[in-house]
Formats: structure tokens, sequence, C-alpha cells
């Protein structure tokens, strides 16, 4: 897997401080384009990562944190990603200490979303 990252995200429970994972875009060796086609996690006190690959026809965009009730890592990371070859967007929903298992649930819109549509969720 190659290192470019972009638009990182922590749990906001932690911003402002010092914390321990964080969660990225990333370009794998399957991307057939020059943008992100994955998500990933690195343990920044480890140096460990894990990632979901995506395929090589999706671009992907930030996925957001969405704390759960532990601690930190406890929660869900929400974004979408747009897939050329099928011309959709897709909504996935992963468990953010558990990325390479793969979304644990996924919309697909029947039109794709601009790229750039980044975004916030928050909870109830």
């Amino acid at each position: 897997m190659t290192e470019e990252t972009e638009f990182p995200r922590v749990d906001p429970r932690r911003t402002g401080e010092r914390y321990r994972q964080l969660y990225t875009t990333v370009r794998t060796e399957t991307a057939g384009h020059p943008l992100s086609n994955g998500v990933m996690r690195r343990d920044m006190e480890s140096g460990v990562t894990e990632h979901y690959d995506f395929g090589a026809s999706v671009i992907t965009e930030e996925h957001v944190f969405v704390p759960g009730e532990g601690g930190e890592g406890d929660g869900w990371l929400i974004g979408t990603a747009l897939d050329l070859e099928q011309q959709v967007s897709l909504l996935s929903v992963f468990r953010a200490g558990a990325l390479a298992e793969g979304p644990v649930g996924q919309a697909r819109l029947p039109y794709p979303v601009p790229l750039g549509f980044h975004g916030n969720w928050k909870g109830a």
C-alpha cells in the first residue's frame, strides 16, 4: 500500500488533545487513477495501519469519525465514495477499529454525488 493520504480526521472528543488514532483517505496500489481509493486508520503510537480498498474505479472522500460510547477509537467512520465505473455514489459505514473488515453498511445512490460534497455527521 502506498502512503499517499489526505483529509485526516480524529475522534472529535480528542480535538486539540493528544490522540492515538488517525483516519485518512489513502491511495492504494490498485487505484486506476491518481486519487484516493480507500480509507485508512493509523495508530500514532505503534505506527500500525489498517485500510479498506474500495477498488480501482472508486474515488474516496474523507470519512468522518462518529464516536461510540467507549473511549478513543470506539465508533464508526461514515463517508462517501464515487464509483467511476458504475456512475453511482456510495455511502459507507465502517467500525472504526476494523476497517479491513469492510463496511458494516453501505447505500448505493442511483446517481453520482459531486466530489467535494464534504460533510460532518452529528448524532442525536
